[in-house]
């Protein structure tokens, strides 16, 4: 089962959580667009990608009930995506604010 990551042993203090559900054309899409996103921020972010079709347990420990979704460990608060991260310009700015 997969926990909420410690940040104090994330270099940057960022931890972002990739729900997806198998190989899905969504979740192809929120892969890829985290990847950009990652790139835009101004810090390296530690990325973890959870399918659930293989890990439920780690789903429910987290409270997706909806894939794919994002969860974004920040400066001690989390953020909640959902979706595929298309609008990867307005995640960036979230995450930064």
């Amino acid at each position: 089962m997969m926990r909420a990551p410690d940040l104090a042993k994330v270099p940057s203090g960022i931890a972002l959580e990739l729900y997806v559900a198998g190989d899905s054309l969504n979740s192809r899409r929120a892969a890829t667009n985290l990847a950009e996103i990652v790139r835009r921020l101004d810090s390296q972010a530690t990325v973890t990608v959870v399918d659930v079709l293989k890990d439920k347990g780690a789903a429910f420990a987290r409270r997706i009930f909806v894939t794919p979704s994002l969860i974004a460990s920040i400066k001690g608060r989390e953020h909640l995506i959902i979706g595929d991260l298309s609008d990867v310009d307005a995640v960036v700015q979230s995450l930064k604010d």
